[in-house]
C-alpha cells in the first residue's frame, strides 16, 4: 500500500520490497535541480523515446534511482516527484522502494496571476511561485497585464504601478524555461483598458469617453473598452506588441478581450445597432488575430463575449484559442465547451482559486469549479487547463490564501478530476508549509471554507468581503440584502479554533515566521468581516450607517489598526506600486463608518 503524499497524484505507483537510503546531501541536490543543471550523478537517467512527451518513469530500488523520459520536461517532472518523495524519508533517511509511471491528461497546464489589480510581486516572490508551480507540474505561466509592463513611450500609465521592466520579464522567461514552464505574454487589448483610457492622451481611443453603465447597476466615469473603429487603435496595439513580444520565448499571446461592457454604449452604438454588438466584437477580434499572426504568434482570447453570441462562434478564425473561463461551482462548462468543440475551435478551460473577493478563499467552490472544468474539458477536447488568481477590488487575500487553489488546479490539470481527491491538508503540510503538525493547513482550510454557510450562493465573493466592499459598490449591498437573517456566532467560534491552531504553530521553512503572520492576519481580517456582517444583519435596512455610532467608531479604530499590518505584508512580497489603490477601499469603508445617520 502506498503511503506517500504526491501532488499531482501519479497515474501508477507501486511499492517494491526494500528501502533506499537518501542522504541529506543528495536531497539538497534534488532540491536545487533545474533544466540548466545536470542530473545528479547518483541518479541513473535514461532518454527513452518510447515514453510519451512530458511523461516519466521513476524507479527507486535498494542501490539505485532510475529515471527515464523522452523530453526535458518529463525529466524535470520526474525530479519534482523525487523531490516530493525526499520530504517523506523516514527518521533514518530511508525511502520505500517504489515504481512510478506518470503522464498528464492536459497538454497545456497553465496558471495566470493578476498583476494589474493591484499587486505586482517582487522578483523574489514570483520566482518562489514559479518554483511552486513547476513542482506542481504546471507548464505555462501568464501574468495578466493591463498597465504593469514598462512600455517606454507610456510612462504616464505605469509610473505609479511598479511595473515589470523588459529586462525583468526576460530574466523571468529564462527562469521559467529552466523549470519547464513557458512564460506566455498576456496584454489585454480590448476591454479592461481603463488604466489607459482615463488619461487625455488616450481618450480618443475610448469607446465611451463620457463613461458607461456597468451590468451591476453602477456607472463608471471612465471607459474601459477600446473603440474598435478608431484608426489609432491598431497602430497603438502594434507598438505595444512590438515592445512586449521580444521579451518572451513563447509563440503565443493572450490578448484578453473579456468583459467589453461599454461596447455599443458609446461611439460604436450605431454600428452595433446595425450589425449587432457580437459582430462588432468579432470583427475586432479578427483584426487582433491578423496583428498577432503577422508576428508569427498564436492568439488566445477570453471566450465570454463570443459565448453570448453563439450564432457567431462558427465564424471565429480556426487558428485562435478560446479561453473558456468560469469561476463558480455551477458554471456551465458542459454547454460552453461543447459550443467551442462543435465549431472546431481550440480551447482551454479556465478555473479559479476562488481567493479574490473572499479574504480567506472559497475552498468548496474552488474544488467544485475545478472538478467540473476538468471533467467537461476532457470530455469535449480542451487542449489546456488554466487556474487563475485574480486581484479584484484591492487584492486583499494574503500570499498563502490561493495556495490550495493552485494545488487543486494543477492536480486536476495533470491527473483530471481524480486529481482533487487527494488529502489536501496532508499535501499542503508536507509540500508547502513543511509542518508535521498539519496545523497551518488545517487553519487555512477552515478559514477558506468559512464562507460556505453564510454566502447563500453569492457569486464571485464571500459575504465577509461583500460587507466591506459594499461601501464601494452598491451592487454588493444589493446581493447581501437578499440573504436571510443569519447567526454569525458559529463563524466566530471557528476563528477561535483557527487562532488556537496558529498560536501554537511552528513552521520550519525559509519564510516560516512570515507565513504564520500572514495566516494570523487573515484570521484577524476575516473576524473583522464576520463582526461587520453580524452588525449589518442586525439592522433593518442592512446599511452600515444604521449601526450604532459607538460601534461604528470601534470598527473605524479596527480599520486604522490593521492598515499598517496590511501595508507590511504587502511590501514583504510585492512592490509598492498599487498599494495606495488598494488602500482606497479601506478609506471608503472608514468614511462610511464615520458618517452620521
Amino acid at each position: 500500500m502506498n503511503n506517500y503524499c504526491l501532488v499531482p497524484p501519479p497515474v501508477s505507483i507501486k511499492n517494491i520490497a526494500g528501502k533506499y537510503y537518501l542522504s541529506k546531501d543528495n536531497i539538497k541536490l534534488i532540491e536545487l535541480y533545474s533544466l540548466d543543471k545536470k542530473i545528479p550523478e547518483f541518479i541513473n537517467y535514461t532518454n527513452d523515446t518510447n515514453i510519451p512527451q512530458e511523461a516519466y518513469k521513476l524507479l527507486i530500488k535498494e542501490n539505485i534511482i532510475e529515471l527515464s523520459s523522452s523530453t526535458n520536461s518529463g525529466k524535470y517532472y520526474g525530479m519534482k516527484t523525487l523531490q516530493q518523495l525526499s520530504r517523506q524519508v523516514d527518521e533514518d533517511g530511508y525511502l520505500m522502494n517504489i515504481s512510478i509511471e506518470d503522464n498528464p491528461v492536459f497538454q497545456n497546464r497553465a496558471v495566470m496571476l493578476d498583476v494589474s489589480r493591484n499587486k505586482v510581486p517582487t522578483m523574489e516572490s514570483i520566482y518562489s511561485l514559479v518554483d511552486l508551480w513547476s513542482e506542481l507540474k504546471l507548464n505555462q505561466l501568464q501574468l495578466y497585464t493591463e498597465h504593469t509592463f514598462a512600455y517606454k513611450n507610456h510612462e504616464k500609465v505605469w509610473k505609479d504601478a511598479s511595473p515589470f521592466t523588459p529586462e525583468e520579464i526576460k530574466e523571468l522567461d529564462k527562469y521559467c524555461r529552466g523549470r519547464a514552464i513557458e512564460l506566455v505574454p498576456n496584454q489585454n487589448s480590448f476591454g479592461h483598458m481603463e488604466r489607459w483610457l482615463k488619461y487625455d492622451e488616450y481618450k480618443s481611443m475610448a469607446e465611451a469617453p463620457d463613461g458607461f453603465d456597468d451590468p451591476w447597476g453602477g456607472h463608471s466615469d471612465v471607459s474601459s473598452t477600446l473603440y474598435p473603429e478608431s484608426d489609432k487603435v491598431m497602430p497603438f496595439l502594434s507598438e505595444l506588441y512590438d515592445e512586449l513580444l521580444p521579451c518572451f520565448y513563447s509563440n503565443t499571446l493572450n490578448v484578453g478581450g473579456d468583459e467589453t461592457f461599454d461596447l455599443g454604449q458609446g461611439k460604436s452604438k450605431e454600428k452595433c445597432e446595425e450589425i449587432g454588438v457580437g459582430r462588432v466584437y468579432l470583427n475586432f477580434i479578427k483584426k487582433l488575430e491578423k496583428e498577432v499572426s503577422s508576428r508569427g504568434k498564436k492568439m488566445q482570447f477570453w471566450g465570454d463575449i463570443i459565448l453570448n453570441h453563439p450564432e457567431l462562434i462558427e465564424d471565429i478564425p480556426k487558428n485562435l484559442i478560446a479561453m473558456n473561463w468560469g469561476y463558480e461551482i455551477d458554471h456551465p462548462f458542459e454547454t460552453e465547451t461543447k459550443a467551442f468543440a462543435d465549431a472546431g475551435i481550440e480551447f482551454y478551460v479556465c478555473t479559479g482559486t476562488s481567493a479574490w473577493n473572499s479574504i480567506a478563499g472559497r475552498w468548496s467552490n474552488a474544488l467544485g469549479n475545478i472538478k467540473s472544468a476538468a471533467i467537461q474539458g476532457l470530455k469535449n477536447g480542451a487542449t489546456g487547463f488554466m487556474i487563475t488568481e485574480w486581484g479584484d477590488n484591492g487584492h486583499f487575500q494574503q500570499f498563502p490564501v490561493p495556495i490550495p487553489g493552485y494545488m487543486a488546479g494543477a492536480s486536476a490539470a495533470w491527473s483530471g478530476s481524480q486529481g482533487i481527491e487527494i488529502n489536501f491538508k496532508k499535501n499542503l503540510s508536507i509540500h508547502y508549509f513543511k509542518d508535521k503538525t498539519e496545523k497551518a493547513a488545517e487553519a487555512l482550510l477552515k478559514m477558506a471554507d468559512l464562507y460556505k454557510n453564510y454566502s447563500n450562493n453569492m457569486h464571485n465573493m464571500s459575504i465577509f468581503s461583500a460587507v466591506m466592499l459594499g461601501s464601494s459598490y452598491a451592487g454588493y449591498q444589493e446581493e447581501y440584502k437578499k440573504i436571510p437573517n443569519m447567526d454569525f456566532s458559529p463563524a466566530s467560534l471557528i476563528l477561535d479554533q483557527v487562532d488556537s491552531l496558529l498560536n501554537d504553530l511552528v513552521i520550519t521553512g525559509s519564510d516560516d515566521d512570515l507565513l504564520k503572520d500572514e495566516l494570523l492576519f487573515t484570521s484577524k481580517f476575516l473576524r473583522f468581516g464576520v463582526d461587520l456582517a453580524s452588525e449589518i444583519f442586525s439592522t433593518s435596512g442592512r446599511f452600515i450607517n444604521e449601526i450604532p455610532l459607538s460601534r461604528r467608531k470601534e470598527f473605524s479604530l479596527s480599520v486604522h489598526g490593521f492598515i499598517p499590518e496590511f501595508k507590511k505584508f504587502w511590501l514583504n512580497r510585492n512592490r509598492d506600486g498599487g498599494l495606495n489603490d488598494s488602500l482606497v477601499y479601506f478609506e471608503k469603508l472608514d468614511t462610511e463608518f464615520l458618517n452620521s445617520r
